[in-house]
C-alpha cells in the first residue's frame, strides 16, 4: 500500500508552487488551493477505507502503508472541518443575517437530503446481497446516526455543527465574536454528549470547525504576523510541528487528540502560504468530496464480495474508477434535485 501513498505525493507535486522569498497570503485560502488540498485528503480518506477491505497484509510495503495510515489517523479529515468553519464564517460576514436564516433549509436540510439520496444504493445492496436492515437501523441511518455500510459520522457532525452555527448566529446576530464563542462552547457540549454513545472518532476533530471560524475572524491579524518574514513563519511552523508530534506521542486522551488536530490544521494552512498545490485533478476531486466520501464504500463492498480484494492493484483501480463515475452521476442528480426543491424565490422589484 505504500506505493499508493507515494503516487499520491507525486500527484500533489504536479502543479505545486514554492514561494522562496514571499508568501501566498491570499492564494493559501483561495478556492483553487483549498479544493486541491481537499482532493488530496479525500484520496487519503479513500486509502484509509480501502485498507479495511484488503486481505491481510503480507508484504513489507503493505505493512509500511498500514503504518502510514495509522500515523495519520483522524488527521486526514481535520482540514474539511477547518475549511467548513472558515468558509461559513466568511460567508456570514459577507452575506449577513439572510444567509444565517437560510441555514435550516440550504445547509441542514439540503445536506441531509443529499446524504439520504446517497444511502439508497446502500439500502438496495443490503437487501439484495445481505440480510437487510431493521427498521430502527434504517431510521438511524437516514439521520446519519447509524450506518448501512457507508461512512456517516462526519455527516452527522456537520449537521450538528450547522445547527449550532444557525443557533449561535441567530441569537447573537452581528456580535460575531460572541457567536463564535457560542459555537465553540456548543461544539464542546456536542463532544461530551456524543462521547456517551459513539467512538472517539465522532468527536475528536470537530473543534477544528470553530477553529476555522476564529481564523476567519482574526485572519487580518494572524496572517500578517505569521508572514512578516521567513523567520517568523519558520518559527511558527516549527512550533506547530513540535506541538503536533508531542500531542501525538504524549497520550491518547481526548484533549491531546483535539490539540493534535488543531496543530495539524494550522500547520497545513500556514504551510500552504509557502507551498501551494494547484492541481486540476485534485481540484476536481476537492469539488466532489461529499459524493466521494459517501459513495466510496459501495464499490469496495460489492467488489470485495466478488472476491477481488486479494488482487489489490486491480481492486483499487476498479474501485477508484467506479467511485469517480458514481460521484459524477450523483452530482448531476443532486443538481437536478436542488433545482426543484431549493430553487431561489423570485422577488418582485
Amino acid at each position: 500500500m505504500v506505493f499508493y501513498y507515494g503516487a499520491l505525493v507525486v500527484l500533489a507535486c504536479i502543479g505545486m508552487k514554492v514561494s522562496f522569498k514571499g508568501f501566498e497570503r491570499e492564494d493559501a485560502l483561495s478556492m483553487r488551493t483549498t479544493n486541491s488540498l481537499r482532493g488530496f485528503f479525500i484520496l487519503l480518506v479513500m486509502l484509509s477505507h480501502f485498507r479495511d477491505y484488503c486481505s491481510p497484509y503480507k508484504s513489507t510495503f503493505d505493512v509500511l502503508g498500514g503504518r502510514i495510515s495509522d500515523e495519520l489517523g483522524q488527521l486526514i479529515v481535520v482540514l474539511f472541518l477547518f475549511y467548513s468553519g472558515y468558509g461559513v464564517c466568511e460567508a456570514i460576514q459577507k452575506k449577513g443575517s439572510g444567509y444565517v436564516r437560510s441555514f435550516p433549509k440550504n445547509r441542514i436540510l439540503k445536506t441531509l437530503l443529499h446524504y439520504d439520496l446517497a444511502l439508497l444504493p446502500f439500502l438496495m445492496v443490503g437487501f439484495l446481497f445481505y440480510s437487510g436492515f431493521s427498521a430502527r437501523k434504517m431510521i438511524g441511518a437516514f439521520l446519519a446516526w447509524d450506518s448501512l455500510g457507508n461512512s456517516n459520522w462526519y455527516i452527522f457532525a456537520m449537521l450538528v455543527l450547522y445547527a449550532i452555527t444557525w443557533i449561535a448566529f441567530s441569537v447573537f446576530g452581528k456580535r460575531k465574536y460572541l457567536a463564535a464563542a457560542a459555537v465553540t462552547v456548543l461544539t464542546i457540549v456536542y463532544m461530551f454528549v456524543v462521547s456517551k454513545f459513539q467512538g472517539y472518532w465522532w468527536y475528536d476533530t470537530v473543534l477544528c470547525y470553530p477553529l476555522g471560524m476564529w481564523f476567519s475572524l482574526f485572519k487580518t491579524k494572524i496572517i500578517p504576523f505569521v508572514t512578516r518574514n521567513n523567520l517568523v513563519w519558520l518559527v511558527t511552523v516549527a512550533v506547530l510541528a513540535v506541538g503536533l508530534r508531542y500531542t501525538h506521542w504524549v497520550g491518547r486522551a481526548i484533549w491531546w487528540r483535539v490539540a493534535e488536530a488543531c496543530c495539524f490544521a494550522l500547520l497545513v494552512v500556514f504551510g500552504s502560504m509557502k507551498l501551494t498545490v494547484h492541481n486540476r485533478v485534485l481540484e476536481w476531486l476537492g469539488k466532489h468530496t461529499f459524493e466521494i466520501f459517501i459513495l466510496q464504500r459501495l464499490p469496495m463492498k460489492l467488489l470485495c464480495k466478488q472476491g477481488l480484494a486479494p488482487h489489490q492493484v486491480l481492486f483499487f483501480a476498479v474501485v477508484l474508477v467506479i467511485t469517480l463515475a458514481l460521484s459524477f452521476l450523483f452530482r448531476w442528480l443532486m443538481q437536478k434535485t436542488d433545482a426543484v426543491l431549493f430553487k431561489p424565490k423570485k422577488t418582485n422589484e
